[in-house]
């Protein structure tokens, strides 16, 4: 029985370890990177934006 005890404590210290981390470090750097991606989308988006004006006053 002790154990069984000794597994489910460690385990409970690795699932807390892992989730620390997980919120600490992956989700931070994810979000980082997620707000770049976007922030490039935006420039695209602008950049489209500016040629379609350009294209409109060479056919006016």
């Amino acid at each position: 029985m002790a154990g069984l005890q000794l597994f489910w404590t460690w385990a409970y210290i690795i699932g807390l370890s892992a989730f620390a981390l997980l919120v600490l470090l992956v989700i931070p750097l994810g979000l980082r990177d997620l707000l770049a991606m976007l922030g490039e989308l935006k420039s695209e988006h602008t950049v489209r934006e500016q040629r379609k004006k350009k294209q409109r006053k060479r056919r006016h």
